[in-house]
């Protein structure tokens, strides 16, 4: 139970970190987009994590315990590649892609005329 309600406190607080880190990676054309992915996959994560759960104590006989080690560990090794891998846009133009075109030009659109 205590184990249970760190792992809920410290999930849920990780959620605030979510959200801002995650839109500042894209440029401003795209960064709902970009932000509504990430929130879109937690949705499934979140609906498919207690059938997991339930999968692997009924069908597979793994402890109460050993489930949550499962998803600390899977929580440590996902937060150790943001941590590599992660992207800090402090100080850089992320309005600019790799190749240097510019937001603006790679999605440019244009009005649809509505007929008359």
């Amino acid at each position: 139970m205590v184990t249970g309600s760190f792992t809920s406190f410290f999930m849920l607080g990780a959620w605030g970190c979510v959200y801002a880190y995650t839109p500042e990676n894209y440029p401003t054309a795209i960064r709902g987009m970009g932000a509504a992915y990430p929130s879109g996959f937690s949705r499934i994560g979140s609906f498919s994590g207690p059938y997991l759960c339930a999968s692997m104590f009924g069908d597979w006989n793994v402890s109460l315990e050993g489930i949550m080690w499962v998803f600390g560990g899977l929580l440590m090794v996902i937060s150790g590649i943001v941590l590599v891998f992660g992207y800090e846009p402090r100080g850089k133009d992320v309005e600019l892609y790799e190749d240097g075109d510019s937001t603006e030009k790679s999605l440019a659109f244009e009005a649809v005329q509505t007929p008359k």
